[in-house]
């Protein structure tokens, strides 16, 4: 027994089961839960490396796996990123149901789930762009399923990743005689200027954004907010991958200047083009566009010269809460879907997604606990005090005040865009027709799961220290493969 058959292949082997069996929709999504919900609490107690005695029965927990020549390395130092990728999964599919997902999403959601942990786990650590590409395409379906016209922003998603992968692999090719001693500076620049085109296409960096707000218009909101939690967070441990192996990259100055200067700027652009947008679902993918350029500026913060590692760790502090709140956002905006179909007397959820301010005026009225909690997920995402964002956002923001106060300056103007975008969302959603009275149409099992998000973003706001340290404490996994 090894770690990698229980986290990797065992998963893997669950979600090509599930496809097949997925009509059954309810029985698969428990299915599907409790298995990942199982990976990530073993997880916690796995004895990585060590003789485990059930009985007259003794085995040792192998921690690597080989396939192919390549090998595949799940450790004790591994158990809070397995612990947050699976009980991660498992908190998306347990709202899968409520929010009308595709029957695929459980499937290819558990599928993307052991792709994540096997690009963590393969080395060389190079073919984890492979993992990343399978993984792009593995979401496709999810995106549009079968029988669905395919949207322009999933071909450019699609695009965009596709022309990350071969920069990639190249920038691999060449920093191997980095590794041999036998490159010159002329190739390191290179390679650098390789690398840095490879993630902005992987990660959507401005101008390459525009699949962002043009998938969360046209896809289903709750498949979408899956996508982009996983696919960023997977893109983000593969650059800090590159960063820790080569001590060129880690020691060089102008890395993290341009780390802080693409993050400054995402989250500006974004917040500044959230704040006039007249669609929720693009408001949705502009939010996105300022997560990722946060996790940016934190690894710039935490890593360049004056740094000592605390913004790395709040890096990883920054994953609860922007996980609780897309999820309780992309299901609020679902519940919330169902004031247009009322009012265009239609059965079915609408094929684009993209929720104009003009078709959602009032809708606080019909579905009062949807949009309180839409509102608490955007201003927790913009940083809003006592809400889940803001404890993170706060140490960040006293960070960057003291390297500069010009980026400081511009962060703060991009987080006022999304502010500016919540408040717009609140007085369309409270404004609409007098005689329309307040009544909650939400059922059951949306209450139960909007009430309990909702709670969770004001406990994380108010108690932030009972969740910080476990999430800060995955930034030990990189700290130890610094050569």
């Amino acid at each position: 027994m090894n770690s990698p058959v229980v986290w990797i292949v065992f998963p893997a082997i669950t979600a090509i089961a599930l496809f097949f069996v997925q009509r059954k929709q309810t029985v698969v999504t428990v299915i599907g839960t409790t298995v990942a919900l199982l990976l990530g609490l073993l997880a916690l107690i796995a004895p990585f490396g060590e003789s485990v005695d059930l009985g007259p029965v003794s085995f040792e927990l192998q921690t690597s796996l080989d396939v192919f020549g390549r090998r595949f390395l799940l450790d004790s130092s591994d158990r809070f990123t397995l612990v947050l990728i699976y009980v991660g999964v498992a908190f998306w599919f347990a709202g899968s149901l409520v929010a009308q997902a595709y029957r695929l999403f459980v499937p290819l959601g558990l599928a993307i789930a052991t792709l994540l942990t096997s690009a963590l786990a393969v080395e060389p650590f190079l073919y984890a762009a492979l993992l990343i590409e399978l993984m792009v395409l593995v979401s496709i379906p999810m995106l549009s399923p079968p029988g669905n016209r395919v949207g322009r922003g999933v071909l450019r998603y699609l695009t965009f990743q596709t022309f990350g992968f071969p920069l990639i692999l190249f920038t691999g090719w060449l920093l191997s005689g980095v590794e041999a001693g036998i490159a010159d500076a002329e190739i390191l620049r290179f390679a650098f200027i390789l690398l840095a085109f490879g993630f902005v296409f992987l990660l959507g960096i401005f101008p390459f954004h525009t699949w962002i707000p043009m998938l969360s218009r046209e896809s289903h909101p709750y498949v979408v907010a899956f996508l982009f939690f996983e696919l960023p967070l997977v893109i983000t441990l593969f650059a800090l991958g590159f960063l820790f192996r080569y001590e060129w990259l880690r020691l060089n100055p102008d890395v993290y200047a341009l780390f802080a200067l693409v993050g400054g700027m995402m989250i500006f652009i974004g917040g500044v083009i959230a704040a006039f947008q007249r669609t929720l679902g693009g408001l949705l993918g502009y939010t996105v566009m300022v997560e990722i350029g946060l996790s940016l500026l934190a690894i710039s913060l935490g890593l360049g010269p004056d740094g000592n590692g605390t913004s790395l760790g709040l890096f990883f502090a920054l994953l609860l809460p922007r996980a609780i709140s897309l999820g309780v956002w992309a299901l609020s905006l679902i519940v919330i879907s169902k004031a247009r179909l009322v009012e265009t007397q239609h059965d079915t959820p609408p094929p684009q997604w993209e929720l104009s301010f003009k078709e959602m005026q009032g809708a606080a009225r019909q579905y009062p606990i949807a949009a309180f909690c839409l509102l608490l997920a955007q201003f927790s995402l913009a940083g809003l005090p006592l809400l889940a964002g803001f404890p993170i956002r706060l140490a960040l923001w006293d960070r960057l005040a003291q390297e500069s106060f010009l980026m400081t300056l511009v962060v703060l103007l991009g987080y006022g865009g999304l502010m500016i975008g919540g408040i717009r969302t609140m007085a369309v959603l409270v404004t609409g027709p007098e005689d329309v009275d307040w009544k909650i149409h939400e059922h059951r099992g949306e209450r139960l799961l909007l009430i309990a998000g909702g709670v969770v973003i004001i406990i994380i706001g108010l108690f932030p220290q009972a969740f910080t340290p476990t999430l800060v404490r995955m930034a030990e996994v990189f700290y130890q493969i610094v050569p």
